[in-house]
């Protein structure tokens, strides 16, 4: 592996290996970082205070690009190259690869360990792979591991661009911490016992073998995410295969909080990062911030950044982040952890890193027991899927409906919170959120379909050809329940693919419709095709086809 990582750097893509920073002085920070972006190039920081705007740059035409719009670009060293390609030449063919760094081999290695040693506490997942075919991994620490259990899920995310490679070992250090100090120490103990802990050591493979910030298709993963405005592609690249793997990943699950470990400045960044409009959380935004950085000294006492913090668009504007994708789609309020202003810093100081950074990581974790939880069931106490809202706040959050529960970070404070179900009538309650901890509030929601007529003979589970057929560029599908009971509608491919899940619940007798509008479950198009559309229950499972026609 070690002679592999070496092959790999010396056979990059030619455009990789150009990649180089650019810097700019700027008069006008906001102008020039929109321009920038307008040119699908990827900053890599600003600096507020001297006015500097780093751009790394993939070879002369970008570059070229920037002094054609009027921008006088000073190239700079690539110290994070420079440092990767020192440890390559020092380490080659000793025992110890890239000194305290660990090689994507030993990674591995250490990964599997882990979960052969703590059989009861780890899973190890493949969720994807990248450009070249390299293994992104996630690990859950949880102490009922095999089980999905009613606990809020926290993601950890490290390495999204490859030559920023901290919060890899920051990570690596945390999974050794939550394992080796479980039963031992009460607060991990807790920590494991009561969350479902996913860490992702390392997004980006190819980047971190290759010493680049891109991935191996030259695409910088933290600017190719769907947008909350809509805009699907913001970089002009299709979705990387890394972001798709952890798209997929992420709808999986119901997490309430996670972390995007980079370098490159010091400070915590909250949504938004695409608008300057504040995001609907803003208020828990910063105190969950503040959570991370009151415990960094070096972060908290940024002579940049106030307290350590700072809202993303407030910082520069960047298009297509994962933090955004994730508050924007899905239940996850994540941030974005800068932890040093050396982007890949000697590895002699690595352990000075993880004493400024292991309390914040703890208390971040910990930071998702705070505010709502419950469960949402039917009046059998069966767990049915359903939103909850809060009044006067635009981001929804979705339950796990297989076992019912939802997680929903508040501030102290008192609040209206709604849950919403297909079928059942919503219910709405006001809750006072503690100054310290949590409050429960399980919700049961009532059945808004009549019930069945047990004096009328049923008829036979059945699912009837969608009108209309073929349809665009929306079309209507009718089934009937003989009985109360679970079932679900989903659209597939023809490889067997899932695209859309219509219902996935407990229904009542009767008859349904439900409309498709040809898109998938991340709102975009589906292409002209044959379509699979399938009706299952416990009892009897339905498929027939469809024809969407453009």
């Amino acid at each position: 592996m070690k002679k592999l990582i070496f092959c790999l750097a010396l056979v990059l893509l030619a455009r990789l290996a150009l990649a180089y920073p650019l810097m700019i002085q700027s008069w006008d920070l906001a102008q020039d970082v929109n321009t920038i972006n307008a040119l699908n190039l990827s900053i890599d920081t600003v600096n507020r205070l001297t006015g500097s705007i780093i751009v790394d740059v993939r070879g002369e035409q970008e570059e070229d690009l920037l002094l054609q719009h009027g921008f006088a670009a000073t190239r700079i060293p690539d110290q994070a190259r420079e440092y990767y390609e020192h440890l390559i030449a020092t380490t080659l063919g000793s025992d110890n690869p890239l000194n305290a760094y660990y090689s994507l081999a030993e990674l591995h290695s250490f990964l599997q360990d882990i979960q052969d040693t703590y059989p009861d506490l780890c899973q190890l997942i493949q969720y994807g792979s990248s450009v070249q075919n390299r293994p992104l991994y996630a690990l859950k620490i949880s102490d009922n591991v095999s089980q999905n259990e009613a606990e809020p899920e926290v993601k950890l995310v490290a390495n999204i661009h490859g030559d920023e490679p901290i919060g890899y070992d920051m990570m690596i250090r945390t999974i050794e911490l939550l394992t080796s100090d479980y039963g031992l120490d009460p607060r991990i103990t807790d920590i494991v016992n009561n969350t479902e802990l996913w860490i992702i050591p390392m997004m980006n493979p190819d980047g971190y073998a290759n010493g680049i910030r891109y991935n191996a298709a030259g695409v910088d993963l933290n600017r190719n995410f769907p947008m909350p405005n809509g805009i699907n592609n913001p970089d002009g690249n299709p979705h990387a295969p890394e972001n798709l793997a952890m798209m997929d990943f992420s709808n999986q699950h119901n997490f309430v909080c996670g972390l995007s470990f980079h370098s490159g400045s010091l400070v915590m960044n909250y949504p938004w990062d695409y608008t300057y409009a504040l995001a609907p959380d803003n208020e828990l935004l910063i105190d969950l911030s503040l959570s991370y950085s009151q415990h960094n000294l070096p972060m908290y006492n940024s002579h940049e950044f106030d307290q350590g913090i700072t809202n993303g668009a407030a910082w520069y504007v960047i298009t297509g982040s994962m933090q955004d994708w994730n508050y924007a789609f899905t239940n996850n309020i994540e941030l974005t952890a800068e932890l040093s202003y050396i982007k890949w810093p000697h590895a002699s100081t690595l352990d000075n890193y993880w004493a400024n950074n292991q309390e914040s990581i703890l208390s971040f974790i910990e930071y998702a027991q705070n505010g709502l939880k419950g469960s949402v069931a039917d009046e059998q106490g069966n767990p049915i899927a359903a939103t909850i809202t809060v009044q006067d706040n635009d981001k929804v959050i979705k339950n796990d409906p297989a076992v019912g529960d939802y997680h929903r970070l508040l501030l102290p404070g008192e609040y209206l919170v709604t849950a919403s179900a297909d079928t059942f009538i919503s219910q709405t309650a006001q809750i006072t959120v503690p100054a310290h901890g949590h409050i429960v509030h399980d919700f049961t929601l009532e059945s808004a379909l009549p019930a069945a007529d047990d004096s009328i003979p049923s008829l036979p589970l059945s699912l009837k050809q969608n009108y209309p057929n073929p349809f665009n560029p929306k079309t209507m599908i009718f089934f009937y329940l003989p009985e109360n009971q679970a079932a679900s509608l989903k659209i597939y491919n023809l490889k067997g693919q899932q695209i859309k899940s219509l219902i996935d619940a407990k229904l009542a007798a009767g008859e349904y419709s439900y409309s498709w509008d040809g898109q998938d479950e991340d709102g975009k198009h589906v292409s002209t095709g044959i379509y699979l559309y399938r009706l299952q229950t416990p009892q009897q499972d339905i498929t027939r086809k469809m024809v969407l026609s453009k």
